[in-house]
């Protein structure tokens, strides 16, 4: 499906009038594009949309791989946007069932002009899945809906569907649902194929008005290199830690390596008394549900600015997060890719670390959550806007 011509067939677009029931401020437009080919490949995502898409739009993929998402649906951002969806069917000629099923919609999110394509493959089917990775290739941002009883299906297909190259393209940033906490580990210990970096991030599978605009802001809030690829590429110590550094190449030896080895002792002045808005940050943390402790601290030895909740979580999380910061703050040293947000899992712990803007101290700001209780998304979302208060 590289291009129009002999082999391939585009079908006019056609408005469809939506069912009694479906909201009406919703216009469905049908597509085809048709090909001979064995294993097509798919045109430019601004040829397929050309008549309709904006000039200036960042391309957000999602792919739901694991069709176990109810609440992902395309008619909340159709409405918030231009109020139309195109449906795309790719099929082979004499197939009946299309090789690929595409939902488009345009829309304008925090000032930022979208094209969102939300693709679904054949199940057990390479090259279905070869044609939605060339669409893949070619976005911005790409999200791949994952957790559910048929992670094993397409992990399987997907070593099959990569080109022998690897894969040459964005960031996976891959969604597991906060109510499948096993199936999250497993995909987090997944030896992925070549050139696939992941960002894994919870989300739960419905319950919220919005559901989908919520998701794109998640999608779009977070900074594209913390990652866990499959080889060791420039991971802060710790083998409980669940996101990494993504590297331009990867790195025979991992870092953690170098970290343990005796670190000279630095005489660090004292931090002073923390303001208001360290104070206030920290008030904001503890009030989210499933968080056990909070504070401001020193990147360089985990000395506490400002603190709430659990004296003894935040002595234990204090120092673990010393230790992983060494070799966080090796890695952005080492590379030009400096990720300011970093989780991880230590003794039923959840730490979420976010670097402040810098003013001469390297402060960060931690949360210490029950990974049991709490909506990783809201503590997310909540930690930076307190962290942006900061700013």
């Amino acid at each position: 499906m590289s291009r129009p011509g002999p082999g391939l067939l585009a079908q006019p677009t056609t408005p469809s009038t939506p069912p009694t029931g479906e909201l009406p401020r919703v216009r469905l437009l049908k597509r085809e594009l048709r090909t001979t080919e064995k294993a097509p490949d798919a045109p430019a995502l601004a040829r397929i949309f050309g008549k309709t898409a904006a000039t200036a739009l960042s391309w957000l993929v999602i792919w739901d791989a694991s069709r176990s998402w109810p609440a992902l649906a395309m008619v909340d951002l159709a409405e918030a946007g231009t109020g139309a969806i195109t449906e795309l069917s790719m099929r082979r000629e004499g197939q009946l069932a299309p090789l690929l099923h595409a939902e488009h919609v345009e829309l304008t999110l925090d000032g930022q002009a979208l094209g969102v394509l939300l693709l679904r493959t054949l199940p057990h089917h390479t090259a279905s899945l070869k044609l939605a990775l060339s669409l893949m290739r070619q976005a911005d941002r790409l999200v791949v809906m994952a957790g559910g009883s048929a992670d094993h299906d397409w992990l399987r297909v997907l070593e099959h569907a990569l080109p022998a190259s690897g894969w040459q393209g964005p960031v996976w940033q891959v969604a597991v649902p906060v109510e499948a906490s096993t199936r999250a580990a497993r995909l987090r210990r997944h030896t992925w194929p070549a050139g696939v970096r992941v960002q894994a991030f919870d989300w739960p599978r419905a319950g919220r008005k919005h559901w989908n605009l919520d998701l794109l802001r998640r999608v779009l809030l977070e900074p594209i290199g913390v990652t866990f690829p499959n080889t060791p590429t420039g991971a802060p110590a710790g083998p409980d830690l669940e996101s990494r550094v993504a590297r331009p190449k990867p790195l025979r030896t991992a870092p953690h390596a170098e970290s343990s080895k005796v670190q000279p002792r630095v005489d660090l002045p004292p931090l002073g008394p923390p303001d208001r808005l360290h104070k206030s940050a920290c008030e904001q943390l503890i009030a989210v549900p499933g968080v056990r402790a909070c504070a401001v601290l020193r990147l360089a030895d985990a000395a506490l600015l400002a603190q709430q909740g659990d004296a003894d979580w935040l002595a234990a999380g204090a120092a673990e997060t010393g230790r992983v910061a060494r070799g966080w703050r090796q890695s952005n040293a080492a590379t030009e890719t400096s990720p300011d947000t970093l989780s991880w899992t230590h003794a039923q712990r959840q730490h979420l670390l976010l670097r402040l803007p810098e003013d001469g101290r390297d402060l960060a700001l931690l949360a210490l959550s029950d990974p049991a209780t709490t909506d990783t998304a809201e503590l997310r979302w909540m930690a930076t806007v307190a962290r942006n208060a900061l700013a």
